[in-house]
């Protein structure tokens, strides 16, 4: 096996599109944990997080990647 399919550095083979995808993964995360904190402050039932974890917060994300970074074909 070569360096690029298995062993270290395997970092520097990752192609752009991996960096947004990794990107668009963590901002989820973070998004989520935030936006839990929130909704959590302002009262919400803890159950109802689920559906904001699953639905809202990859579409903000989402939205929000088009609203900065413009949407390229």
């Amino acid at each position: 096996m070569n360096e690029a399919t298995h062993g270290r550095n395997n970092f520097r083979y990752l192609r752009r599109v991996d960096f947004a995808a990794v990107f668009w993964a963590v901002s989820c995360c973070w998004v989520a944990v935030w936006g839990n904190y929130l909704l959590l402050s302002l009262g919400l039932v803890a159950s109802h997080l689920v559906l904001f974890d699953l639905f809202v917060t990859p579409a903000l994300v989402t939205l929000g990647g088009w609203a900065v970074g413009g949407r390229r074909r």
